[in-house]
């Protein structure tokens, strides 16, 4: 699966491979338990969270529409039907764009930010993405903090404004100590910083920071794109992006240009995340360039 994941997140650097249509027929969804009645379901590096039971099928992100046959039909072959409810943790095309081939009695979930972004065209990544039909918008939003009481389970989603986009959420299962955080977090990389709706590197660092307060010891989290990571991972991730956050903008205020400060000395311990971005990409949103 690493591989995977690996080579999808290659093509956010790369336009003309996000606009490439994939071979279906090579791409197959894994799933994996991870708690009684609740399953990750990973296809072509975005990974969504099932959880079933009495109340109904609750599904986190809906991928890609040209691949939600399959999406839910693996659904389908765990909970014996397709998803009541989608929560969209923003508003990227691999994240909601498998909305539009749900039911139309599903009902989805999002912040008002995410919504108000789909109900117009929008542009990411040299790709235009059109407005979602009226009827396929997210049904319920909200602005700072939602709870689903849902298969026995509290279900908390919480908004963090300003990182990745304006409109992310996180989804957090209280009893089974399960956290989705969408695009919150690359493992291992520079994350996409959505710097044209609402994103901010040093705002998404700080997110990190507080969700790593906000949430219990043990908490098990999984990220749009990626591994299930630790709370530790977590906290250290951001204190590193922190870091050469503060040696950029120091730099930057000397009259150094992106380029010049991305091949500095001091930057240099940071090229280990140089994987779908490059350090001057980096660079260039923390300058905002």
């Amino acid at each position: 699966m690493k591989k995977i994941v690996f080579a999808f997140l290659l093509t956010l650097g790369n336009v003309a491979a996000i606009n490439a249509q994939p071979n279906l027929d090579t791409i197959r969804p894994e799933i994996t338990q991870i708690a009684n009645q609740t399953w990750l379901i990973t296809l072509y590096g975005v990974t969504n969270l099932v959880n079933a039971g009495d109340d109904g099928v609750l599904m986190v992100d809906a991928g890609y529409r040209m691949l939600a046959p399959k999406l839910f039909a693996a659904v389908d072959s765990l909970a014996g039907q397709k998803p009541d409810y989608i929560v969209s943790t923003h508003w990227h095309f691999d994240h909601v764009a498998g909305n539009l081939a749900a039911d139309r009695k599903t009902v989805v979930i999002a912040h008002e930010n995410c919504r108000n972004l789909l109900s117009s065209q929008q542009e990411i990544l040299g790709r235009k993405m059109e407005a979602h039909p009226d009827s396929l918008l997210p049904d319920i939003t909200f602005t700072d903090l939602l709870t689903l009481y849902l298969n026995g389970d509290t279900i908390v989603l919480k908004h963090y404004a300003g990182g990745h986009t304006t409109g992310d959420i996180v989804v957090w299962f209280k009893h089974k100590n399960l956290l989705h955080v969408g695009d919150l977090i690359f493992e291992g990389m520079f994350p996409f910083v959505d710097v044209a709706h609402g994103g901010n590197p040093k705002i998404l660092m700080q997110n990190l920071t507080q969700i790593v307060t906000d949430f219990p010891a043990g908490t098990r989290i999984f990220c749009g794109h990626g591994e299930e990571l630790t709370l530790k991972y977590v906290a250290e991730y951001a204190d590193d992006l922190l870091k050469s956050i503060k040696i950029i903008e120091s730099l930057s205020k000397k009259g150094k240009t992106p380029s010049e400060i991305a091949t500095s000395p001091e930057m240099q311990p940071f090229a280990k995340y140089a994987v779908a971005f490059s350090l001057e990409d980096w660079v260039g949103r923390v300058v905002g360039r």
